[in-house]
This record gives structure tokens, C-alpha cells and sequence, in this order.
């Protein structure tokens, strides 16, 4: 089963979203803060298509850290720049020759709405690559997830057609509000803020075990780690 990377967000959706063929959309402002969370956590997995040239590589290694997932394995993570529509295109047929589980698109718009590529014809190289990518997910049984910040315009229809689910990512001061089918709920960006409880702690600091001196202590400074091998 796969994991946002964040618990909040994990409780408003089903394991059923992240079900093998689909095409999930992860729509809003709150998107990048996503994205580099769920690469991180699912990163022996995962292969990325940068469309919009904003990918960080070192902010993907803190969000490793973060959630105790290893620099070795975040460097696992297959990563591909894509300057133009129908190199999209090329990326997306060769995903039939890489073992994966899940696919992440990162800012597809920002090519397809380009002046080198705008009306008709971003529109319809958009929509062959969104066929393509459906049938891989279908065929291979993996998951594919869109991350689009800005607005859909004229593409919405499009991704309407292939898109099996759609995850609305508000981006507040310090959270993210989470919307997906008619369940409402939200995520703090700074852990420290939200993870109150020990399965948070595990989640969050790749930790196993804690033992608590006094019951009414709330900050991971005020926990002592356990040596559960004696």
C-alpha cells in the first residue's frame, strides 16, 4: 500500500485510491508540498516526469530525512526532464521497459500551454500522452499520479476523459486543506506542529519504539528513545 507521507492526509483518503491502473490527479495550490513527501516515502518505487523544470533534488533528500527514508534509496528515485510535449510523449512510452509501482507527472501543463505548443495542438499531443499513460497504468497494474498546481483551462476536459480519481490540495499558511470525493480533512507542513501521538512520532522520525517518563509530555524532546534489542 502506498503513503502520502503524511497522516492527516492518509485518514481522509481510502488504500483504494491508490489502487493498481489508476490515474489520480492531486490538483492545488498544495501540490509541491506533496509531491516531495510522497516520491520520498514511496522512493524504491517511483519514477518522476518533471514538466515544469521545478524539481529539487536536495529538497527531496530533506524530505527523506524527514521521514527517515535513507539518501541511498531517495537516490533510487528515477527522474526525467521533459522540454516539450512530445518528448513527454517519448518518456511515457519508454515507461514499458522500467519496473515501477507508481509514476508521478509533475507540472504537465506548464508544456502543453507554452507558446511553442498552445491551442490545438498542445491540446491534442496532451491528450495522446494521457491515453498512453492510462494504458501503461492499466497494463502494468501501477499507479500514476498528476501533481497540477495551476489552473486546468481548456485541458480539464481532457483529463476528465482519463483521470479515474481527483484529490483537491488547498494550500493554507502552515497546512494543507485535503479534499477527496465528499471527505474534508487536512495536514500540518510542519510536523512537529501535528505529530502528537506515538504512531505519528514513528511515521514521521523513522523511530520504532519511545517510552513516555510522564504522561503529560507532548514534545519528541521529551521522549526517551528505547533499546528494544535489550
Amino acid at each position: 500500500m502506498f503513503s502520502t507521507g503524511f497522516v492527516g492526509f492518509d485518514r481522509v483518503i481510502e488504500s483504494s485510491l491508490f489502487s493498481g491502473g489508476n490515474v489520480i490527479l492531486f490538483r492545488g495550490s498544495g501540490c509541491l508540498d506533496v509531491f516531495y513527501r510522497f516520491v520520498a516515502v514511496n522512493a524504491g518505487v517511483c519514477v518522476v516526469v518533471d514538466g515544469g523544470g521545478s524539481f529539487n533534488p536536495y529538497r527531496l533528500g530533506r524530505e527523506g530525512d524527514s521521514v527517515g527514508v535513507g539518501r541511498e534509496d531517495v537516490l533510487k528515485v528515477l527522474v526525467s526532464r521533459a522540454f516539450t510535449g512530445y518528448q513527454v510523449f517519448g518518456l511515457i512510452e519508454k515507461l514499458w521497459s522500467v519496473s515501477f509501482s507508481v509514476f508521478c507527472f509533475l507540472d504537465p501543463l506548464v508544456l502543453f500551454k507554452s507558446g511553442d505548443m498552445g491551442g490545438e495542438e498542445g491540446l491534442g499531443v496532451f491528450e495522446n500522452c494521457l491515453a498512453e499513460l492510462k494504458k501503461v497504468s492499466v497494463d502494468k497494474n501501477v499507479v500514476s499520479v498528476v501533481f497540477s498546481r495551476g489552473g486546468l483551462g481548456v485541458f480539464e476536459d481532457v483529463l476528465d476523459v482519463f483521470v479515474d480519481e481527483v484529490v483537491y490540495l488547498e494550500k493554507r499558511e502552515d497546512s494543507v486543506k485535503v479534499r477527496w470525493r465528499d471527505r474534508v480533512g487536512g495536514f500540518s507542513i510542519d510536523l512537529d506542529k501535528e505529530q502528537t501521538t506515538i504512531d505519528r512520532y514513528i511515521q514521521a522520525e523513522g523511530v520504532r519504539e519511545f517510552s513516555f517518563p510522564f504522561r503529560v509530555q507532548k514534545k519528541l524532546s521529551h521522549f526517551v528513545e528505547v533499546d528494544i534489542d535489550g
